[in-house]
């Protein structure tokens, strides 16, 4: 009996409901009127959650079936169909239906990348996957989540999952 291991990671995943720490969009609802950012120019390979949940879904189904060759151990989810955007461009755009105050604030003690990005090709491949949310679809996904939650309307997870594979299959 053989072990089928592998290493799946993700770009930076956004959605609703995170309360991560020192995460851009959960730090952003955290704030109450001001928002401060550490590297408003450092780009990410920004994607809604659920684009690379269904990257390892699928990946889970790929190794299930057992169609692994030595190159298949380590995977990249991130969307490569799509342009960079920089954390300023992320809370400038959440923030036009909450209208924080947002301060830049380019701190020189904390090591970050400037730019960050990982190939997925693999997982196009093989595995016909591709993030499916462009960056302002996701943004519009995360104001959908927060205000829903804000409501008592915790269903809108299970409904965002549904349109996912409604509207992508």
């Amino acid at each position: 009996m053989g072990l089928n291991v592998v290493t799946a990671r993700a770009g930076n995943v956004i959605g609703g409901g995170d309360r991560g720490e020192n995460r851009l969009i959960p730090d952003f609802f955290k704030a109450s009127n001001e928002v401060i950012l550490r590297s408003p120019s450092s780009t990410r390979p920004w994607q809604f959650i659920i684009d690379p949940l269904d990257g390892y879904l699928k990946l889970a189904k790929f190794i299930h079936n057992k169609k692994l060759k030595n190159n298949h151990y380590s995977w990249n989810f991130a969307p490569n169909n799509q342009k960079p955007k920089n954390v300023k461009y992320i809370i400038d755009t959440l923030n036009k239906k909450f209208n924080k105050k947002i301060i830049y604030k380019n701190n020189k003690n904390v090591l970050e990348k400037k730019y960050l990005n990982l190939n997925s090709q693999k997982a196009t491949k093989y595995l016909r996957w591709n993030c499916k949310y462009t960056v302002l679809e996701s943004i519009k996904k995360i104001i959908e989540w927060e205000y829903n939650f804000k409501m008592n309307k915790v269903s809108l997870t299970i409904r965002q999952i549904k349109e996912h594979y409604k509207k992508f299959k």
